[in-house]
């Protein structure tokens, strides 16, 4: 039996966090355990790097899509889906009522995509943006956003009073955006 026909009931997906990758077989099946069994297989990759709870969240690349990663929240996200239509026609006068129902190859997960782990810890302090102040500097300083020397007798530059960053006069609304 091939590993990618539609009769396969395993599905092949890469696992994906920073450059560490893995390769995860699932059952192709509505039951719960195999997206827990998929959370777990994330947790675990995601430990080995930085250690410590924190929010997982898993997003599959989509290259369709006009959004590139593709939440996966659910179940239903990895079995097969089932959809159904319902169809009334008439005939002589009666209507008579007939269900038709398309089990459909999931279109979410197929062999071979890859599912991006992304985590969030909502325990991090926000970032502080930064706090500019001119400063007259008593040595040679460098910015340093680009390198380049900064000159005068007085006012050379700014100072982020947060980071400690020296700074060009004319990067200053520049700086406001990091």
């Amino acid at each position: 039996m091939q590993v990618g026909s539609n009769s396969d009931p395993r599905i092949h997906i890469t696992l994906q966090y920073g450059n560490n990758k893995e390769m995860v077989i699932l059952e192709r099946t509505d039951e719960p355990q195999v997206f827990e069994s998929l959370r777990r297989r994330a947790r675990a990759l995601v430990e080995r790097t930085s250690p410590g709870e924190s929010e997982l969240h898993l997003f599959r690349h989509d290259y369709d899509s006009p959004s590139v990663l593709q939440h996966i929240a659910s179940v239903s996200q990895l079995g097969e889906r089932i959809y159904s239509n319902l169809h009334i026609s008439e005939e002589n006068g009666t209507f008579s009522i007939s269900s038709v129902v398309y089990f459909v190859n999931n279109p979410c997960l197929s062999n071979g995509c890859i599912v991006e782990v992304i985590v969030v810890d909502r325990s991090s302090k926000p970032t502080q943006p930064h706090v500019l102040e001119v400063k007259n500097y008593m040595t040679l300083t460098f910015c340093d956003f680009c390198g380049s020397l900064l000159t005068g007798l007085m006012r050379q530059g700014l100072h982020c009073l947060a980071c400690n960053l020296a700074l060009r006069h004319a990067l200053r609304n520049l700086m406001q955006l990091f």
